[in-house]
């Protein structure tokens, strides 16, 4: 999608969601709505909540959503000098082609506290196409049946 379309659409989605308080228009840019995207089929990670905009949850199911993609981290939040936890209360079903790009493993750790036969894995890679999947510059925490990641398809794990 290209710049001036994004901002077509930002403009649209602010006119649609303005609410109008004492006379007054009053709207939320795209920014407030939605996790910054990358080029197509990216998306940033800006926070270390289990789940909602912008967490590395929407992020996999955006991606899971459109056929495949990459995730990255917000450098601002995520970094070796304040490094940061995120904590999951589930594993993460990839059913598509999917790179996930860590700002390094002493940044970002992403830690695993569901039980269960198979709830404890962080990433279950499992697509009708084996999906290749790519992680890289994380440290995966706290894991079960199947290490952090279990995969069907071809996956590349690197520091």
């Amino acid at each position: 999608m290209s710049r001036s379309t994004r901002s077509i659409l930002s403009l649209l989605l602010a006119a649609a969601v303005a609410v109008v308080i004492g006379g007054f228009a009053m709207a939320k840019p795209m920014a407030a709505w939605a996790a910054p995207l990358t080029p197509a089929g990216s998306l940033v990670v800006t926070n270390t909540d289990a789940t909602g905009t912008g967490s590395l949850a929407a992020a996999v199911d955006y991606v899971n959503s459109i056929g495949g993609g990459t995730i990255t981290f917000d450098s601002t939040v995520f970094s070796a000098s304040t490094p940061q936890t995120i904590t999951l209360i589930s594993e993460f079903d990839i059913t598509v082609p999917l790179t996930v790009t860590g700002p390094g493993a002493d940044a970002v750790t992403i830690k695993q506290t569901a039980t269960g036969a198979t709830g404890a894995r962080h990433f279950y890679v499992n697509g009708s196409n084996y999906p290749a999947s790519t992680f890289t510059g994380l440290t995966l925490d706290g894991s079960g049946v199947g290490g952090g990641i279990y995969g069907t398809g071809p996956v590349t794990v690197t520091g």
